[in-house]
């Protein structure tokens, strides 16, 4: 009787730990133990957030930070890695890409092992459907020009920039597709930087890919904008300046 017991108890314990290993540890943040030499703007850059999030989420004031402190990093979950995964496959899971993972995990290479938990992009937030009528492509290449022009600001911020592509796509001045306004050109001028310099071509990073899910859902805080700008870097006789000004978010002018 006993060891009958004990093999239902293990079959049980396994089919456990198969349904866990599908789910993700913590939604919607996690709790990072500082460590010697840690800063806040390391911790940031590690984990694709800002000093400002980390902060605020922790409930700390100053940019003092100790070892063996608790810190709580928002939009950040873990994931148990399961037979079989390979980086490439929880990547595409979670919206994310091989090298932010990498950046998260401080992983050398590519090399992951069942039973091991990794952090990753909060999967509730990721895995939010965009609104009929986009695809797939359209999520990539939104949040692609999302993280070349807004890499840096707050998640607002980078929401702002997609939600200005999304207005011009439903505006019958521009192309009627995100890849198409993206890539429109005007008197053989790319209508955004990103374009120009290639750094398009760059792989989203993982708030971006969030910002792309938001903006896709409806969400504008531009008030309608169709253009946005940096006044530190425009000159003042850009024509863009002329534009009614709808909000300010971060270091972007938005406006229409």
């Amino acid at each position: 009787m006993r060891k009958i017991t004990k093999t239902v108890l293990s079959a049980i314990l396994t089919i456990i730990l198969a349904v866990a290993s599908t789910l993700t540890a913590w939604a919607g943040a996690i709790s990072y133990r500082v460590r010697s030499g840690d800063t806040l703007w390391g911790i940031a850059n590690r984990f694709d957030a800002t000093v400002t999030e980390i902060k605020k989420a922790s409930g700390i004031t100053g940019d003092t930070i100790h070892p063996g402190q608790q810190l709580t990093v928002p939009g950040i979950s873990q994931y148990r890695v399961v037979s079989g995964d390979t980086l490439w496959q929880i990547a595409k899971k979670f919206n994310t890409t091989i090298y932010l993972l990498q950046k998260m995990n401080e992983l050398p290479g590519s090399q992951i092992y069942a039973g091991q938990f990794l952090y990753v992009p909060d999967k509730s937030e990721a895995n939010t459907p965009p609104v009929s009528g986009y695809s797939n492509a359209d999520v990539y290449w939104l949040a692609r020009i999302i993280s070349a022009e807004a890499r840096g600001e707050s998640q607002l911020g980078q929401i702002a920039v997609g939600a200005v592509i999304l207005n011009r796509v439903n505006n019958p001045n521009f192309p009627d597709t995100v890849k198409g306004v993206i890539f429109q050109y005007t008197y053989g001028i790319p209508q955004f930087s990103p374009v120009e310099d290639g750094s398009i071509y760059s792989d989203p990073t993982a708030t971006a890919v969030k910002a792309a899910y938001s903006a896709l859902s409806g969400y504008d805080p531009t008030c309608g904008a169709l253009y946005f700008y940096n006044p530190q870097l425009t000159s003042y006789h850009n024509w863009v300046r002329s534009r009614p000004v709808t909000v300010v978010i971060g270091n972007h002018v938005f406006a229409k």
